[in-house]
């Protein structure tokens, strides 16, 4: 018997697959297309990526570079490169936000080591600010706070500033000494019209055409500072005046050194030098105020050496916080720069401020005075507190020998 298929019925091979392209099907949705595209990382994407990081964190270490470097700068005590005292002078002002926006982004992208060293950075600038904030001790005579000696600074630029206004801040402040710099034959005309004279009646100094003017008014007698008190020579006046106040003589110096313009920085770094000399060599026992445009800021080293000889900066003192005199705008816009100061040695200083001047570029600036007996009946938290940032305000500035005679309350010789 034949097996076998049922007759009239073909005989049929199994069916074989076909063999298929290796590629996808298309997707009928383009959207699930699309996320199924992006779900195949390229293989350069990985060594892609490591490049952006290193490149943002040589970046980061750049930025940080560059703000040490400007930190680094407060110490350099140099009138050259040209541009030095600019850069010195605009650091305070540029490198502590830019540390602290560096401080943010380092941190929030999980680069340790770079926050930190900008929070280190940082931190040394508001150590730098810090005595600006903290009143200094209190070491005055009884009832002499009720009476001061307030002595104000106020540069008329080339004698074009509204004299007027000179002569209110002068009743306002109920000033003693006027120290007037860029002081003109016209302005010094203008201050007798409106009666500047009859508070302050005695007067020592001279009048120039240039920014070279200088004199000082007193309400009290004045003699020109002679022997061991002539002023240095600089190229604007400067008048050395010996006040007779009621508890006795104080010397008063308008201070003027020129701009550090770019082809004088070694003019402007040589008269600040001579400023501090000259201080250093004045009688310490003799108490002595040297007031006016220094054109310089703290971060200058050359104007800190006033504090090796034993000058205190008012403002610096009063604890009022930082201020800016310099450069003034008629527009309403703040100043920058702290250029106009009152330095003080054998007086305490009770209070200080500026005032505008409509017509000038500079903010005039003012420091309430009485003797200093050199006792300390206040030694409170808030006294030793200041102290511990003063000392190490002198370590971190270099000061060392000014601050820490103020620390133990020594009298230099």
């Amino acid at each position: 018997m034949q097996h076998g298929t049922p007759t009239g019925q073909s005989v049929r091979s199994p069916a074989v697959p076909t063999p298929q392209p290796d590629t996808a099907e298309p997707f009928d949705d383009p959207d699930t297309a699309s996320a199924a595209m992006t779900q195949a990382p390229s293989p350069a994407a990985g060594p892609q990526r490591n490049r952006g990081q290193q490149r943002v964190t040589v970046e980061l270490a750049a930025v940080l570079a560059l703000l040490a470097l400007g930190t680094a700068l407060r110490w350099v005590n140099s009138p050259t490169p040209a541009l030095l005292p600019a850069l010195q002078a605009i650091g305070p002002l540029v490198v502590p936000p830019t540390a602290a926006l560096l401080l943010v982004t380092a941190a929030t992208t999980r680069r340790r080591r770079t926050a930190i060293a900008a929070g280190v950075l940082l931190a040394v600038h508001v150590g730098l600010l810090a005595p600006s904030w903290i009143p200094g001790p209190q070491r005055a005579v009884a009832g002499a706070a009720d009476d001061p000696l307030v002595v104000m600074s106020s540069n008329l630029r080339y004698g074009t500033a509204e004299t007027r206004a000179v002569a209110d801040a002068v009743r306002r402040q109920d000033v003693d000494v006027l120290v007037v710099l860029e002081l003109t034959s016209a302005a010094h005309d203008r201050l007798r019209v409106i009666g500047i004279g009859r508070q302050l009646p005695y007067v020592l100094g001279a009048t120039r055409e240039d920014a070279g003017g200088a004199a000082v008014f007193s309400r009290y007698p004045v003699t020109r500072s002679s022997g061991g008190l002539t002023p240095p020579s600089l190229l604007y006046e400067t008048p050395a005046a010996t006040v007779q106040t009621p508890d006795g003589p104080v010397v008063v110096l308008a201070a003027h050194p020129v701009p550090p313009m770019l082809r004088q920085t070694r003019r402007w770094h040589r008269e600040l030098t001579a400023l501090s000399a000259w201080a250093a060599e004045t009688p310490s026992d003799l108490p002595l105020v040297l007031a006016g445009d220094f054109n310089a800021t703290t971060a200058h080293p050359a104007l800190r050496r006033l504090g090796a000889a034993g000058l205190r900066n008012a403002h610096l003192e009063a604890g009022g916080g930082p201020v800016a005199t310099w450069p003034r705008f008629d527009s309403g816009w703040p100043a920058w720069l702290h250029i106009d100061h009152v330095y003080v040695r054998g007086l305490h200083i009770t209070g200080a401020g500026t005032t505008r001047i409509p017509g000038s570029d500079h903010d005039a600036v003012w420091a309430a005075l009485v003797p200093d007996t050199g006792s300390t009946p206040d030694a409170g938290p808030r006294r030793t507190g200041r102290k511990t940032v003063e000392l190490l305000y002198g370590i971190v500035t270099g000061m060392h020998d000014a601050h820490v005679c103020r620390l133990f309350d020594c009298q230099r010789s």
